[in-house]
C-alpha cells in the first residue's frame, strides 16, 4: 500500500509541473506584441576644421637600390634628394 501511494503522489507531482510547464508556454503564447518604434536622431553635428596628423615611420632600402618613380638611387633620397615619394 505504502508504494501506491507513492506513485501516486509522483504522478501528481509531475502532472503539476506539468502543467505549469503547460501553463508558462500558454502565457508566454498570448502575450502582447512588444511596442515598436523608429529610431530617431538624437544629436548629429558637422565640424569643420583641419586634420593634424603625427606619426612616426621607419622606411628603409638598401644601399644601391634605385626609388622607383624619379628612378633616384636611395642613398640621394636619405640624404634629402630629389625623390617624390612620401
Amino acid at each position: 500500500m505504502h508504494s501506491r501511494t507513492a506513485r501516486g503522489r509522483i504522478a501528481g507531482l509531475i502532472l503539476v509541473v506539468a502543467g505549469l510547464i503547460g501553463a508558462a508556454q500558454a502565457s508566454a503564447a498570448v502575450s502582447p506584441t512588444p511596442i515598436v518604434r523608429p529610431f530617431t536622431v538624437r544629436y548629429a553635428i558637422n565640424t569643420n576644421g583641419d586634420i593634424a596628423m603625427a606619426s612616426n615611420t621607419l622606411l628603409t632600402c638598401k644601399t644601391g637600390d634605385i626609388e622607383t618613380q624619379s628612378h633616384v638611387g636611395c642613398a640621394d633620397v636619405q640624404n634629402g634628394g630629389s625623390g617624390d615619394d612620401n
